[in-house]
């Protein structure tokens, strides 16, 4: 089920009935995926758009090298923490972790028109254990636009 309608969220699928999602799913469905590291082992990427419903913490992971290394220069991604209540400590911390080389912005907070990314902008952010926890709390959705510091 596509179009915003369904939600990743560990094992058990959730459909928005609401928006006129018609499904009757029972059991489980196995599919193989492979690591964005596996596609990309040693290239340098431009810019990376993540929005899969609740499953970005599983790409994310799934991109480790490809974020530690360096070699992703811009990430734009969908930020719904209430989605990972059930890994909150772990992901929390994987965040933290992985976007530790990226300069990251809220994208609520960028001013148009855009000339390049704010460096030294107040709206950067600085502590994403402390934006992690507001955004859930408020149980919002937002984008991050993350760069690559040099």
């Amino acid at each position: 089920v596509c179009g915003g309608a369904s939600r990743f969220q560990g094992k058990t699928p959730k459909l928005n009935l609401e928006r006129g999602v018609v499904a009757n799913i029972s059991g489980n469905t196995q599919v193989s995926s492979i690591t964005i590291d596996s596609i990309v082992p040693n290239q340098k990427v431009l810019f990376f758009h993540l929005d899969v419903e609740g499953a970005e913490l599983s790409v994310l992971e799934s991109a480790s090298q490809l974020l530690t290394q360096g070699r992703l220069m811009h990430l734009v991604w969908e930020f719904a923490p209430h989605r990972w209540e059930k890994i909150r400590d772990a992901s929390r911390n994987l965040v933290s972790s992985l976007m530790s080389t990226f300069m990251c912005l809220d994208v609520r907070d960028i001013q148009l028109p855009i000339t390049g990314f704010p460096r030294e902008d107040s709206h950067v952010i600085k502590d994403w254990i402390l934006f992690y926890d507001s955004i859930e709390e408020k149980r919002m959705i937002t984008d991050v636009w993350c760069y690559l510091q040099s």
